[in-house]
């Protein structure tokens, strides 16, 4: 991370966690290209399984666009599963 970038003494952005957030991010990854969909679309549709409503906003049309194309979004039991055990 860059000089200032407060991920730098972050635990959470360290080490094993560092690894663990890389796996999850590919995992989101790979399964919005299979499906022709944005990552942020597939996040959020997972978040969505996870709590009722996230908290989220946006600042472009196109972010717009990704909230309301993933609460559209579901996400079968193979993509739950595979983002789950990513995310462990």
């Amino acid at each position: 991370y860059p000089q200032g970038d407060f991920r730098r003494g972050d635990p959470r952005y360290q080490g094993a966690n560092f690894d663990a957030n890389m796996r999850a991010a590919g995992a989101v990854r790979d399964i919005a290209t299979g499906k022709g969909l944005t990552p942020a679309q597939v996040a959020l549709a997972w978040l969505m399984t996870k709590v009722a409503a996230p908290i989220a906003s946006a600042t472009s049309l196109k972010q717009l666009g990704d909230l309301v194309a993933s609460a559209r979004l579901k996400l079968d039991a193979s993509d739950l599963a595979r983002l789950e055990t990513a995310s462990s």
